[in-house]
């Protein structure tokens, strides 16, 4: 009740008249209620509050962390991949580009040497020399390492045994082919075209 008569600074005076009545007990329990109500109204406006808009905004602010990450994430994932991507493409240009100066110097041996078909990569180092004066994008090791050479079925196809007209191909496996000239055809067309004329020594 003092905390009430503090808040509500109430005269008790009921009736009229010089002498101070006491307030009917009906009267007391209704004060006292609107008091407590009033000091519970006062101490929650005192107290930091948990309001729902408060709750709504710390979760906005997870999520929109959670949604930058998951961005940063696809960024990087799709980084990764066209990046590989790239790489793999100029790795399969630069082993056309191999294939396609093999298969132009195992055309010029054996046009050079009659239909007779190389036996190993030393024998095509001077024909590499040969058209490395004109380009000097290439080196021989560099061919050499990202090309491999049957030169058994070079030797068949010199001699009349043509049953895979395969000769040259990529170590890394890559399925290449130029539109023209493509490179095994070229050389089995020089085979073909030298047929009969190689002359062993």
């Amino acid at each position: 009740m003092r905390n009430c008569i503090q808040l509500f600074p109430v005269r008790r005076k009921i009736f009229p008249g010089p002498r101070q009545w006491p307030a009917p007990r009906g009267v007391d329990l209704a004060l006292d209620e609107v008091c407590r109500t009033a000091i519970r109204a006062k101490r929650r406006a005192t107290q930091p509050c948990d309001l729902p808009g408060q709750r709504i905004t710390f979760r906005g602010a997870n999520v929109s962390r959670y949604v930058v990450i998951g961005c940063v994430v696809i960024v990087c994932v799709v980084a990764v991949v066209v990046g590989y991507v790239l790489c793999e493409h100029l790795e399969g240009v630069q082993d056309a580009y191999a294939l396609d100066w093999a298969s132009a110097m195992v055309a010029s041996y054996i046009d050079r040497h009659h239909g007779q078909a190389p036996d190993t990569w030393d024998d095509l180092r001077p024909e590499f020399d040969v058209l490395s004066e004109r380009d000097k994008s290439w080196t021989f090791d560099e061919i050499k390492g990202r090309v491999v050479i049957d030169f058994a079925n070079l030797e068949g196809w010199t001699k009349g045994r043509r049953h895979n007209p395969e000769f040259v191909s990529t170590v890394s496996g890559r399925q290449l082919r130029w539109s023209a000239p493509d490179p095994n055809e070229r050389i089995a067309e020089v085979c073909v075209r030298t047929a009969g004329t190689s002359s062993d020594h």
